[in-house]
């Protein structure tokens, strides 16, 4: 069983993180080591990667951590048609670089052919994606909203 409350609780870490990459006050890099950092503590109490990433998770970026317009395309790395095996190596080796699994198409393409050593591979998963899975969970959404991912403390 894990703990939510954790995960929840490292989300709010996430979020002033976004919000100070905002303002301009921290740059990409930074805010992209300390939303990895908030990702990696939910190990501290058996916790989920995803809640703590929450507040970006599908309308974000998970490699560049630009804001992606609601409705517009964004792809999940879990969306792939990559076996088990291969999946889990793909964020093995992409996981000091892509903090949360969604990505905009142009970073979508650069993990996959990078990862795959294909130059088009990329466009093939994206295609894939786009022929299997729901439509409304391959574009981009409001900023998560409700009494766990927005809380302020």
């Amino acid at each position: 069983m894990s703990c939510h409350d954790i995960g929840r609780g490292m989300n709010t870490v996430t979020r002033k993180t976004v919000e100070l990459l905002d303002e301009g006050r921290i740059t990409r890099d930074v805010a992209k080591e300390l939303i990895m950092t908030a990702r990696n503590g939910v190990h501290w109490c058996d916790g989920n990667e995803y809640e703590a990433v929450a507040y970006i998770l599908q309308n974000r970026c998970g490699c560049c951590l630009e804001k992606i317009e609601p409705g517009k395309p964004m792809y999940s790395l879990w969306d792939t048609d990559l076996n088990y095996n291969e999946q889990d190596r793909l964020f093995e080796r992409t996981r000091d670089s892509v903090v949360a699994s969604y990505l905009c198409p142009k970073c979508f393409d650069k993990v996959i052919c990078e990862f795959m050593n294909e130059d088009t591979a990329g466009e093939a998963q994206k295609k894939y994606i786009e022929e299997n899975v729901d439509p409304d969970k391959r574009v981009a959404m409001e900023t998560p909203s409700g009494p766990y991912w927005n809380r302020v403390f």
